[in-house]
């Protein structure tokens, strides 16, 4: 490289490299051959051997291709380049050529905040699309799991005990229960209420996350837990607990691609929970170990990853007035160790409160069942009247508000589903308020209760029955939310 850059003093070069040093760009000049015969200091630092080839296929659109064209045409272009760094992860550059005194005179900028900060926004758009898209099946799943579970239970009482049908039946039962707990995890998993509150059992949520994860994973990955007999409660909404253990197991399961093993526990230390996951995978150098909670960093390659997963386990863990750290060995793996008050007692009595478990005997009064599923109408109606209420039906929330028009004095309480075409739950709720003020509703949902209870319209309604249920569970919802309406 000459000392001078073409047609500048050496003087002239020092006030030029002065600017560009100050606005934190780099320079460098290429000659008419597309030749680097000058760069300036910060170039150099970028740059050491040079700007990185355009990856194989992309020369034609490269910033080779954009150095010939406008030697040709002196027109002036741009184009991002990604550089590896020698420290893991990768930069990007924003590099503009114009025309320049016989070469092409290359300005560049580090754009990789830019880039990361919008790559990062469409990733997590996406990302929350597909969680919206993934909450839905969940419901309309536990809509079906319903009808499955409600003709299963039916069956069931009238079958004779002990007999080989009551086996199959109860065994039906426990399948369709275990894919309603794996609805469940999918719907806490795609919440995102910043406002939750309320408290979790660590130990459950690693547990349930540990299941989905026996499901999903690699089979060649051995997915290990060590639980406590106890709650380890504390004080963050189960949604965020089990995004926590999912973007750590995510990361080891990133870090084994030929298999191994993951060890999630959870032990308590005086007024402390503590998580602690795992991985034989092929560990972290100091560098990637230093950085690995800022957000956008990432080791993986293009379209892998958006470096925003363990940055969000740190805020949530921070936030929670917890702390987190991370041991690791280039090749001897990872563990992470994850510590977090525990909930105070009386929310931890609180959420630990039993449900209200039905007497069986005959109840009497009228329900009104409405459900845009024919299924879950029948099972509801079914176990309604075996327990002694009259019951009868809608099929939307129009029909319902017009039924409760013409016989609202003779019904003693709605059963009413959240999510309808037409009129949805709040909606009816709203309308019926307006000439049945104290008539009790309990509101049904394949969604999560938060969904019901962190909405303003939720004080307008006397109980809420997740999907799936069974007899006893929506007996009790019924029988609860009478009371409660006197």
């Amino acid at each position: 490289m000459t000392p001078n850059a073409p047609g500048l003093s050496r003087r002239e070069l020092q006030i030029f490299e002065a600017v560009c040093d100050g606005a934190e760009m780099a320079i460098a000049w290429f000659d008419a051959e597309g030749h680097l015969p000058w760069c300036g200091c910060r170039f150099a630092d970028w740059f050491p051997r040079g700007l990185p080839p355009s990856p194989k296929g992309d020369e034609a659109t490269g910033w080779e291709a954009a150095v010939r064209a406008t030697l040709a045409d002196s027109v002036v272009r741009q184009t991002l380049l990604r550089h590896e760094c020698a420290a893991g992860g990768a930069r990007w550059y924003q590099a503009t050529f114009r025309s320049w005194n016989g070469g092409v005179l290359a300005v560049v900028v580090d754009a990789t905040l830019k880039h990361l900060m919008e790559d990062g926004i469409l990733r997590s758009e996406r990302l929350h699309g597909l969680g919206g898209v993934a909450a839905g099946v969940a419901h309309d799943f536990n809509n079906y799991l319903t009808g499955i579970l409600g003709i299963a239970g039916l069956l069931r009482e009238a079958l004779p005990a002990g007999g080989e049908e009551g086996q199959l039946v109860a065994r039906l039962e426990g399948a369709a229960r275990t894919a309603a707990g794996l609805a469940q995890q999918i719907l806490d998993y795609t919440r995102d209420d910043p406002e939750a509150g309320g408290s979790a059992d660590l130990g459950g949520c690693v547990d349930a996350v540990a299941a989905l994860l026996r499901h999903t994973l690699d089979p060649r990955i051995e997915v290990r837990t060590q639980l406590l007999g106890e709650a380890a409660r504390v004080g963050l909404p189960p949604g965020k607990v089990q995004q926590v253990v999912m973007n750590l197991c995510c990361n080891a399961r990133d870090a084994m691609p030929a298999g191994g093993t993951l060890e999630l526990a959870v032990r308590i230390h005086g007024g402390r929970a503590t998580l602690r996951v795992r991985d034989t995978g092929m560990g972290m150098t100091d560098e990637v170990k230093r950085r690995v909670f800022d957000p956008f960093f990432t080791t993986k390659p293009p379209g892998r990853g958006t470096g925003l997963g363990l940055a969000m386990v740190s805020e949530i863990i921070l936030g929670a007035g917890g702390d987190i750290r991370v041991e690791s060995t280039p090749g001897e793996g990872t563990l992470f160790e994850i510590h977090l008050p525990l909930a105070v007692a009386a929310e931890a009595a609180k959420v630990a409160a039993p449900v209200a478990d039905p007497t069986g005997e005959a109840a009497g009064g009228t329900i009104l069942v409405v459900d845009d599923e024919p299924l879950v109408r029948m099972v509801a109606e079914r176990f309604l009247s075996r327990s002694g209420y009259t019951v009868v039906t809608a099929d939307s929330g129009d029909a319902a508000l017009e039924l409760l028009h013409q016989r609202g004095a003779e019904i003693d309480l709605v059963l009413l589903d959240l999510t309808m075409p037409g009129k949805r739950g709040p909606q009816v709720v709203a309308a019926l308020r307006a000439f049945l003020p104290e008539l009790p509703v309990v509101i049904t949902s394949g969604y999560s209760e938060q969904s019901v209870t962190h909405a303003a319209w939720a004080q307008a309604v006397q109980g809420f029955l997740a999907k799936p249920f069974d007899r006893k569970t929506l007996l009790a919802a019924v029988e609860k939310a009478r009371v409660a309406s006197g």
